[in-house]
């Protein structure tokens, strides 16, 4: 298998992962749009960082998340299923 890691240029406002509990195998930032995919053993969750990360939705397996925001300021999204598929984060600027 190959792996596609692609980060978004340097920005205070890009999104960042914090943490995965699963593999992150595709990341691919285009402008304000992240395709990305984890894989994992369990129920992925997914939590991420940046400025603006909180105006940020993702859709997963035809299903719209908003997230959690956390005391932190980071968004936490938790997902029913161990793969999140081909999914599409979507930012606002």
């Amino acid at each position: 298998d190959t792996v596609t890691f692609r980060p978004a240029t340097s920005s205070k406002q890009a999104p960042y992962i914090v943490s995965a509990n699963g593999v992150v195998s595709h990341w691919d930032a285009q402008g304000n749009q992240i395709a990305l995919r984890v894989q994992g053993h369990v129920p992925v969750e997914l939590e991420l960082g940046g400025h603006s990360v909180s105006l940020c939705a993702l859709v997963a397996n035809g299903k719209r998340y908003s997230g959690k925001v956390t005391e932190r300021g980071t968004l936490l999204f938790n997902f029913l299923r161990k793969d999140t598929g081909h999914a599409l984060l979507n930012c606002q600027a």
